[in-house]
């Protein structure tokens, strides 16, 4: 299985259910059912995994660094980490997704 943004050193997953994407497996009972596999299968290797849609995707910005704080124990997440990881989700937190 792949997420669409993984720390792995940390076990943090990041998915978008892109439920209005013409090829989206999470609209049909097959692509369903594969992710709730794959989000379980993590969840029992100990991945903690924050789910986004169109609707809330924004929030991932917010809630990263607090998952972040929580896996290390309350310690202040890496900047540099934060950094990079902000680097790669802002092109798509700056792209307008509108649910139909």
């Amino acid at each position: 299985y792949r997420f669409d943004l993984a720390l792995p050193e940390l076990k943090i997953a990041v998915e978008y259910e892109g439920f209005n994407a013409p090829k989206s497996g999470h609209t049909s009972f097959i692509g369903y059912s594969n992710n709730c596999q794959k989000y379980n299968l993590a969840t029992l290797e100990g991945w903690a995994v924050l789910r986004y849609t169109a609707k809330n995707y924004r929030d991932v910005i917010n809630d990263l660094p607090k998952l972040i704080r929580a896996k290390k124990g309350d310690q202040e997440p890496n900047p540099e980490l934060l950094k990079a990881v902000k680097r790669v989700l802002k092109p798509i937190i700056k792209t307008e997704i509108k649910p139909k």
